[in-house]
């Protein structure tokens, strides 16, 4: 059997599920996806690409489109503890942690993935898989809508809360780890911030964060909070969720209390726990995790975006160098993405304690330090990173991780 006539079954048009469609594409085989919106997901925060990340993406030429698509805020930010506001320059803040790095928003991010991948890999949108069946020929997928089918093998890249992952390994609370915070977000008119230009607002146990949007000229708004046990609610429920965020966050100055006036007329609002997928496998038989799915560590503060573009490359090229023998394959996948995976799980846990302060006295400490970090030459700065240095070792061993050249291997 021809590369060609192996057909894969890929769960979720996100940034995990399109990089491994297109990879997947490229070395000769036969990929499908399905997604469960009935479109592309727009919205979204804004997502590193680093080191690694980053020559991926060049490798899938993109690498000029995503430059354009720069988020370009990086003139400064403005930090509001309730008091004084601290202005700095972001390369006051600059941490090194590759030497290639790209900001881009989620949604542009995805939209430029599967243009790059649409004419070649068949995407249904508006369905979703209902059962998986294991058998001697392949592994069987029963859709929503779409006819039941078979597949070679089936790859779940549906994020945190995946279904691929439900139907073969069991329940989400398995596997999921609460990390103490919630984070919700979405997209507002910007009526305050300059472009290029950031600011937060702090006060204990929260944070808001605005980054103007430059394409669309709106403000990606990012509410952070901590919760010392996890909420009974639906992931659907928005108006329970916006309410939840207008009772947190009552009583806050700056321009809080109108960005949560504003918050029914967001088009992309979405409300998450702060929650680690720890797993010890992400395969079984003929189906394999990719991405959040399998191992996210922590949705907008663990490097997820990163590890994601990464492992959907690595996972395609070992499927291709094991010319057909997928428990090989696997198995190789897991073994080079094994340090990676386990760096990236003490990134969240140390940046929601730096991010999300709990007392006043952390706050105003944070700032003296942010002030006085400022304040020294920039050869000494350096060494003086603003973020815990678990994080920063963390993502840093992230967006190393090898890349093979599979197309000649």
């Amino acid at each position: 059997m021809s590369a060609g006539d192996r057909r894969v079954l890929i769960s979720g048009a996100g940034i995990a599920g399109l990089v491994t469609a297109y990879w997947l594409k490229r070395h000769g085989f036969n990929p499908t996806v399905v997604e469960r919106a009935p479109e592309l997901r727009a919205g979204g925060h804004a997502v590193d690409l680093w080191g690694s990340a980053v020559d991926v993406i060049e490798r899938m030429g993109l690498l000029s489109a995503v430059e354009t698509a720069r988020t370009l805020n990086d003139t400064g930010i403005t930090i509001v503890p309730g008091r004084e506001p601290l202005k700095m320059s972001l390369a006051d803040l600059a941490v090194r942690i590759a030497d290639r790095h790209a900001e881009v928003m989620r949604g542009t991010l995805v939209k430029l993935l599967y243009e790059r991948t649409r004419d070649e890999v068949e995407c249904l949108f508006g369905d979703s898989i209902r059962a998986i069946e294991m058998r001697t020929d392949g592994v069987r997928a029963s859709f929503e809508r779409a006819p039941t089918q078979t597949f070679d093998l089936i790859v779940g890249a549906d994020g945190q809360h995946s279904t691929v992952r439900r139907l073969v390994f069991g329940e989400e609370s398995h596997f999921s780890r609460y990390l103490g915070a919630y984070i919700a977000g979405c997209s507002l008119p910007n009526d305050w911030v300059p472009s290029g230009h950031l600011a937060r607002y702090v006060a204990p146990a929260k944070t808001v964060t605005l980054a103007p949007i430059r394409q669309s000229g709106e403000l990606a708004v990012g509410f952070l909070f901590r919760r010392p046990t996890e909420l009974r609610i639906e992931h659907d429920d928005i108006e329970r969720q916006q309410q939840l965020l207008r009772d947190v966050f009552a009583g806050e100055g700056w321009h809080v209390p109108s960005l949560l006036a504003q918050l029914p007329k967001a088009h992309d609002f979405y409300f998450t726990p702060v929650s680690q997928i720890r797993m010890q496998r992400y395969s079984s038989n003929r189906v394999v995790l990719v991405g959040d799915a399998g191992y996210c560590p922590a949705p907008a503060v663990g490097g997820g975006t990163t590890l994601a573009v990464i492992a959907a490359y690595i996972l395609s090229g070992e499927m291709a160098r094991a010319g057909g023998d997928y428990a090989a394959a696997l198995q190789s996948y897991e073994r080079e993405i094994a340090s990676a995976v386990e760096a990236s799980r003490h990134v969240g846990p140390s940046l929601i304690r730096a991010l999300v302060p709990r007392r006043s006295i952390e706050i105003s400490l944070g700032m003296h330090i942010a002030s006085f970090v400022r304040g020294l030459p920039p050869c000494v700065r350096r060494c003086v990173p603003l973020i815990p240095r678990r994080a920063l070792r963390g993502l840093r061993e992230v967006a190393s991780l090898r890349l093979r050249d599979y197309e000649r291997t």
